[in-house]
């Protein structure tokens, strides 16, 4: 070292840091509404003295190799690391947890963060459109049933849940709920089909369609319908 001063004031920097543990913070990119592109983790670590860290990642509890870490990144006398894990499309669907778990020898220390597509995307997806379609009066004369159409048109439908109610009663186990159908315009579409008696419809209770997500992606949607008077009075005449 050429010069004492700053030969000196290097090394009261390196002495005088007091161990510090990390600050670890998860974030995605992109998190919600990119079908298709395979979404990024990010485990950002900082502010740790000293150098040494061990950076692990965790999928539903079980170690995940897929990921890249950085060089560590020296500032303040503190030290900087991220890592990132590349996750598919398919698997950021399944709605399981990623977890960024640092373990820091130097203040024998462990930290864990966790995130999934239900905490990244809560709440940010817009809200679906939802029809409710009344019997076909040609179903009713020629079947004696009355079949009931709850169309659900949005974004993130693969997980959602449709749920049929006659008068509060839950009649979903009676229904038919097919696969989601995807758009060009990204959007999605799910449609389910319930069949109950003529005499059900007839009595004029109320049915009810309601759609929600797992983990609240979007808000419920509900919508009901029952037969109206017009209705009686027009099968009255023959109509």
């Amino acid at each position: 070292c050429l010069s004492a001063p700053r030969c000196y004031s290097s090394f009261l920097s390196e002495v005088w840091v007091v161990p510090s543990p990390p600050t670890v913070t998860l974030s995605s990119s992109p998190a919600c509404h990119h079908p298709g592109i395979n979404v990024t983790l990010i485990c950002t670590v900082s502010n740790y003295y000293p150098e040494g860290i061990h950076v692990t990642w965790l999928a539903g509890g079980k170690a995940h190799k897929d990921s890249q870490s950085g060089q560590p990144q020296k500032k303040g006398g503190q030290f900087h690391i991220n890592s990132t894990l590349s996750v598919s499309p398919q698997e950021w669907d399944k709605l399981g947890q990623f977890t960024c778990q640092v373990n820091h020898p130097g203040t024998n220390s462990t930290e864990n963060r966790t995130i999934s597509k239900c905490t990244a995307c809560q709440g940010s997806t817009p809200q679906p459109s939802l029809y409710l379609l009344k019997p076909l009066l040609q179903e009713l004369f020629n079947e004696g049933q009355a079949h009931l159409t709850c169309l659900v048109v949005g974004y993130e439908l693969d997980q959602a849940n449709i749920i049929w109610e006659v008068d509060g009663v839950d009649y979903t186990k009676n229904a038919t709920t097919e696969k989601t159908k995807e758009h060009s315009n990204l959007t999605q579409s799910l449609q389910s089909r319930l069949v109950i008696p003529q005499a059900t419809w007839d009595s004029r209770k109320e049915v009810l369609c309601r759609v929600t997500h797992p983990c609240s992606l979007f808000q419920m949607e509900k919508k009901t319908v029952q037969k109206s008077k017009g209705e009686e009075i027009a099968r009255g005449l023959g109509c």
